[in-house]
């Protein structure tokens, strides 16, 4: 079994790709064999991204040159894409060294290269900048890969070491690529293709803007018969790359149609196919005139599911969709042209961007990716052979074998080189080593991404006078193309500022690991911290963050850093607080109108959104609690009154909206981070609410404002959660159908769906289970300083439930018909929820049968806050057991998408082990830990971090950076024997069959 913390090797080196890059500035992984992977810097995930782009290295007199990379890990050779062509755009068929292993010291990926036909052994240490507390150095467009090479022998080691890329930045559809030498290294880029008359015949289309109706009907019989003018049309970009539209996100309700427009211009007349991808009914008209019609749903979307062909004259058309939502589930719609039937044995040509048109010019780059080394000697390779199939690499690998060191250029520029290189020269001692560092850096100013729908003239918000919203941009372009206006810029920052970057993050890696807390919540803590550096987060020009729940393969996945998903995510608020509390204000002014109505999804570009969906109970009730949070980590009550009238008024739209008649717990239907609504109360959004009335206490008396209708229900609420939600052995859900009036009630037109309602009730409910987060406002309240907001003994009772009932050392006999490759099979993990008093729904919520890491860590961090040390341990361990290289990415704990937000939850568990809180408002150190004995753990804090612990018996502090100004400390020790509470331990995973 593979050392917690320790090394990958052999089979556990597999899906290692470990993220490199800033925050909201693209990513680069270093896979655990040496290779780059999932290249994402186009604002937008591309998660099986391998351009073809290594390095090598030649010894002189030694024979076979290296690829500078373990060996291929077999599962890659079949399963992918492409996998049955023969992966030829890799160098994966190329000599390289026959040993592997790495290991991690966030922010920092080490790979140990050996082969003993090789005089040296092989060191790289990929890494990319971040300082906790700095938020503008963490969130650059750049990585580094030093290459430390040790020579094994007495003799001296000659050598030439190389890097080589194929000119990936071209891959867009309607671009150009060049590939011109920079000092030590080349520079990829692609620009904008104009299209000239000689391009037509090759190009019939060129896409201008989709717009999408700002105003949306009921699905009726004069809205779905024909196309009409419409109010408040609007520009829409594509938000998921070309061909896709996301309509379904613009519309108020499933009983509204969703209406797109776009006009096309076609170079070259003649027979054209249409090919329309949805999931509803669909109709489609050009020019006016009906082409085709759907109006079956199926599900789920195909992408090419209505195809019409027609002649087209050269010219503008204009192309009309209407779309029915009612039974589809409204993603979007895809879109591609076919070529006219005379060039019918040609291949269909990619959708060009949207934004994409005839006047474009060639003058402004899309973007850029560099590559160089600041070594002696090093010269650069812009002369690739230019033919196609396999005629570069074989000419390049050639090259790499001769071990020559020579700047090309090309002959002529009529075609560009097809990727770049450098070399330098290696001269080792005998005995000795150097060390040669390449530095990589990317430059993409804009994109054609935006989310949400704007706010109605008619509605209105709170951001009021000079917030901006006029000169919000139509579409997100990143903060790092304010601070550099191109790649120059780039580059000579990251040389300028590279050796100190790289001590700062030294200097916090360092800290943050000299740590006595178990390895496995170590490693659990820091493989997450990836997440701030994959494409789930983005910061915009104006520095504000914004985050997608998690990644799909090739876009955002669940839009709006929503509310109620990143409750769970710990990390940025401590190491970033200045990031998060862009959060806060982006939820109470630009997401929030008048009434208090907060939409937990915010546009992208920030702006003020369209009030047209549920509230959620848990996102908005929880963002009253993180304010109060945000507060005490910054000290600054300045910013915390400013919010607090925005704060004030989300809390009381809460009672009014799901407690009307002040009872204390939130009676009518609430939305809810399962994608539902609970119908009655419950224990998870009961706890959110009672520590939303706590804080809103603290924070009020803090500014001399009258918060005691506020106490007096935080009081009745809790009576009334420990009265009608608890078992006597965990706090459960009280389903109630009379929740709203008669003509609120769920309709249904299938008949078996609707006999289900009439029998058990609402569908989608938990009633009488044991949820694993069924306490999870509780937990919220102590990881933000405001302690517990029930009673302790109670919910340690239901923690242990959910350990007892719902923790798995083994899924082998759980049924689970929802996403079973989150955890299956042999594996343990942490399930949503169980009903051992019986009575499970035959339709519980959706997801419950899953295992989600988020509430896992979630879970396991309020065990061990509650002395549940070993059973929180055991949950973790059972996490990272799952993601152990084997079958997944150690760094990429996923849910809904890649790198989801809801995992960075495991940052909590470093503050259930020490109990180290420091608040800014009261300057006081508190310090309660889990575990009896001596410690040392990582703290951080707004001002600075440090390594916080007991030593013989006496707390202690050591600032490491910054400064933490201590008024007092709060120590309270753990009774002797704490932490040894177990009463079920994690056993090995079971031996897979092979």
């Amino acid at each position: 079994m593979r050392t917690f913390n320790g090394h990958y090797d052999g089979e556990h080196l597999n899906h290692v790709a470990f993220p490199l890059g800033g925050i909201g500035a693209g990513m680069v992984c270093l896979d655990g064999i040496g290779s780059l992977s999932h290249v994402s810097v186009h604002h937008r995930p591309d998660v099986f991204h391998r351009p073809m782009m290594f390095a090598a290295l030649k010894i002189k007199g030694g024979g076979t040159a290296r690829v500078l990379e373990g060996p291929v890990p077999m599962c890659k050779a079949f399963g992918h894409s492409g996998s049955g062509m023969g992966h030829s755009e890799t160098c994966w068929g190329l000599p390289r060294f026959a040993e592997a292993s790495f290991q991690t010291r966030f922010p920092f990926g080490h790979v140990s290269l050996r082969d003993k036909a090789m005089p040296v052994r092989v060191e790289i240490a990929g890494w990319s900048p971040f300082i906790p507390g700095h938020a503008d150095d963490s969130s650059l467009p750049v990585c580094a890969l030093e290459y430390r090479f040790i020579n094994r022998t007495n003799k001296p080691v000659r050598g030439v070491f190389s890097f080589h890329a194929r000119n990936f930045m071209q891959e867009q559809s309607g671009t150009i690529g060049e590939v011109r030498p920079l000092a030590g290294g080349f520079l990829l880029s692609a620009k904008r293709k104009s299209l000239s008359s000689a391009d037509a015949a090759m190009s019939p289309f060129v896409v201008m803007n989709w717009k999408v109706s700002g105003s949306h009907e009921p699905i009726t019989v004069a809205a779905w018969q024909a196309p009409s003018e419409r109010a408040g049309w609007k520009d829409y970009a594509n938000m998921a790359g070309p061909g896709y539209v996301p309509i379904g996100s613009q519309v108020p309700s499933n009983t509204c149609t969703s209406l797109a427009a776009t006009t096309f211009q076609v170079t070259q007349a003649g027979r054209y196919s249409i090919l329309l991808g949805h999931d509803g009914g669909a109709r489609l008209f050009v020019d006016g005139r009906e082409v085709a019609q759907e109006l079956e749903t199926i599900n789920p979307a195909l992408m090419e599911r209505t195809r019409v062909e027609l002649e087209l004259t050269a010219g503008e058309h204009e192309l009309f969709i209407i779309q029915d939502r009612a039974g589809g589930r409204g993603q979007g719609i895809w879109l591609r042209f076919g070529w006219p039937a005379s060039r019918s044995s040609a291949s269909e040509p990619t959708w060009p961007t949207a934004g994409y048109k005839v006047e474009t010019t060639t003058k402004d780059p899309l973007g850029e990716f560099a590559a160089w080394t600041d070594a002696p000697g090093a010269v650069n390779d812009v002369a690739w052979y230019r033919t196609g199939g396999f005629d570069p690499l074989t000419m390049l690998w050639r090259r790499v074998e001769s071990g020559k060191v020579e700047a090309r250029a090309l002959p002529d520029h009529k075609q560009s080189s097809p990727g770049g290189s450098l070399y330098v020269p290696v001269n080792i001692k005998a005995k000795g080593q150097t060390t040669i560092r390449l530095m990589l850096a990317w430059h993409v100013p804009t994109s054609a991404i935006t989310t949400g729908q704007d706010q109605l003239a008619s509605s209105s918000g709170n951001c009021g006078a000079g917030c901006g919203c006029s000169k919000t941009p139509a579409t997100y372009q990143p903060w790092y193309a304010t601070k550099f206006s191109n790649m120059d810029g780039v580059v000579r920052y990251w040389n300028a500022e590279y050796a100190r970057l790289h001590r700062a993050s030294t200097k916090w890696s360092d800290c943050f690991h000299d740590t006595t807390l178990p390895a496995e919540v170590v490693e659990a803590v820091a493989a997450n911290l990836t997440i701030l550096k994959s494409p789930t987060c983005l910061r915009q020009h104006d520095g504000r963050f914004w985050a997608w729940e998690g990644c799909c393969d090739t876009g955002g996945c669940c839009s709006g850093t929503c509310t109620h998903v990143w409750n769970y995510a710990q990390a940025m608020p401590h190491l970033f607080p200045d990031l998060e509390r862009t959060l806060r204000e982006t939820e109470h002014r630009e997401s929030q109108d008048e009434k208090g109505h907060q939409m937990f999804r915010a546009n992208l570009p920030i702006r003020p959104v369209e009030h047209n969906f549920h509230a959620a109970a848990d996102g908005q009730l929880g963002g009253v609690v993180k304010v109060y949070r945000e507060w005490r980590i910054s000290g600054d009550t300045t910013w915390m009154a400013g919010l607090w009238p925005q704060v004030r008024k989300s809390l009381d739209y809460c009672i009014s909206t799901w407690d009307p008649n002040r009872e204390g717990l939130l009676i009518r239907p609430h939305h809810n981070t399962y994608d539902i609504e609970f119908w009655g109360p419950d224990g998870m959004c009961g706890s959110f609410y009672m520590a939303a009335l706590k804080a809103a206490v603290e924070m009020g008396r803090e500014l001399g404002d009258d918060v005691h209708a506020y106490a007096e229900l935080y009081d009745h609420g809790v009576k009334e959660m420990k009265k009608r939600l608890w078992t006597g052995q965990y706090f459960f859900q009280e389903v109630r159908r009379d929740a709203v009036e008669p003509s609120e009630q769920i309709r249904s037109s299938i008949v078996e769906e609707r006999e289900l309602i009439d029998a058990e009730g609402p569908k989608y409910q938990y009633g009488t289970g044991c949820l694993s987060d069924g306490v999870l406002g509780d937990w919220l309240a102590r990881v933000s300083g405001l302690g517990g907001v029930l009673d302790d003994r109670m919910i340690a009772s239901h923690l242990d439930s959910v350990f007892k009932h719902n923790f798995q050392e083994n899924l082998h006999d759980h049924a689970n018909c929802q996403r079973p490759s989150y955890a299956l099979g042999e594996e343990g993990g942490l399930l949503l929820c169980s009903w051992p008093r019986g009575g499970k729904p035959s339709l519980p919520f959706i997801y419950s049968n899953e295992v989600w890491t988020g509430i896992e860590y979630q879970a396991a961090s309020h065990m061990i806050m509650m002395g549940r040390v070993d059973e929180g341990l055991a949950v973790v361990r059972a996490v990272r057991n799952r993601y152990d290289g084997r079958y997944r990415n150690p760094f990429n704990e996923y849910e809904c998408g890649h790198w989801y937000a809801r995992a960075m939850s495991s940052y909590g568990l470093i503050q259930a082990f020490s109990g180290a809180r420091y608040d800014a408002v009261t300057r006081t150190l508190h310090l309660t830990p889990a575990v009896a004995g001596d410690f040392r753990a990582f703290l951080a804090t707004a001002t600075g971090y440090a390594t916080v612990g007991v030593r013989k018996g006496k707390p202690f502090l050591k600032v490491a950076q910054g400064t933490i100004a201590i008024d007092r400390i709060d120590y309270i020790p753990a009774k002797a024997g704490a932490g040894k509470t177990a009463t079920k331990t994690a056993k090995k995973p079971a031996k897979r069959s092979r």
